[in-house]
């Protein structure tokens, strides 16, 4: 489970932009709300993306 606030990396459909997790969506899957650097809003699960390792700018 990834808390509010994580920043992200996508690996699938929007594979290489920078996100923030922003809530866990209510489903009894592991599904998140993602809001991407180009300002849209997505559900994805922890297999689409990779959270921040280190420091942003090493991303």
């Amino acid at each position: 489970m990834f808390e509010k606030g994580t920043t992200v990396k996508m690996t699938k459909g929007y594979r290489g932009l920078r996100g923030e997790i922003l809530e866990k969506t209510g489903s009894s899957y592991d599904l998140y709300v993602v809001k991407l650097e180009n300002g849209i809003h997505l559900v994805a699960g922890p297999s689409a993306f990779v959270p921040k390792q280190g420091k942003k700018e090493e991303f």
